[in-house]
């Protein structure tokens, strides 16, 4: 996704918590992790291995929403598929769909 790594950087800069919630198989996060330069920029990541039903059921958000400790108010999701924003929908996660 255009400017991902660039927003990364920013918030992690900013000491904002970025967590990644993905649908991804441990070796394509592997990789998605090293093109994003994101090793020590992630907090935390939840991935479809840890839930029951992957996107577009709002589980890994639920999850990584448990595990962060926020509200959904308190979030926002930044996504790449159609996917995300369903998913972000089923927990009232914020969301900005200029981005897709």
């Amino acid at each position: 996704m255009p400017g991902a790594k660039d927003l990364l950087a920013t918030l992690s800069a900013q000491e904002v918590a970025c967590w990644l919630a993905t649908s991804a198989k441990p070796e394509e996060l592997a990789y998605y992790i090293e093109q994003l330069e994101a090793a020590d920029r992630i907090t935390d990541v939840v991935s479809s291995q840890d839930v029951e039903q992957a996107k577009p059921a709002s589980d890994i958000f639920e999850l990584t929403l448990s595990r962060a400790g926020c509200r959904a108010e308190d979030c926002i999701v930044i996504g790449d598929t159609v996917w995300d924003i369903q998913a972000a929908n089923g927990c009232e996660l914020r969301k900005d769909t200029n981005l897709i």
